[in-house]
């Protein structure tokens, strides 16, 4: 799927979707990396993932102790936003 923001486009597939969902819905938009492990169990398949969005510039990575905390960045919640309102009038939430 492509996504349009701001003038700039992303491309995201299934996996990324989810993450910037799950980031949206939690209390302060940040999750620790292994609770991003529902959306795929395999931990350097999600790394990889994690890059790439980060790469976007859609979400952070910050290091606490041995945690990688994940969270949105304001592109990523503004594409995280406009997934909800997409997937809310799809009727899928």
């Amino acid at each position: 799927m492509i996504i349009r923001v701001d003038g700039k486009s992303y491309k995201l597939d299934w996996r990324g979707i989810a993450v910037l969902l799950s980031l949206r819905w939690v209390r302060f938009n940040a999750l620790p990396l292994t609770r991003l492990q529902a959306v795929e169990p395999d931990i350097g398949k999600l790394k990889a993932l994690i890059n790439d969005l980060k790469a976007m510039g859609l979400v952070g990575e910050l290091t606490v102790k041995r945690s990688i905390i994940v969270y949105l960045t304001e592109n990523g919640a503004k594409v995280a936003e406009k997934l909800e309102t997409i997937a809310r009038e799809a009727q899928l939430i």
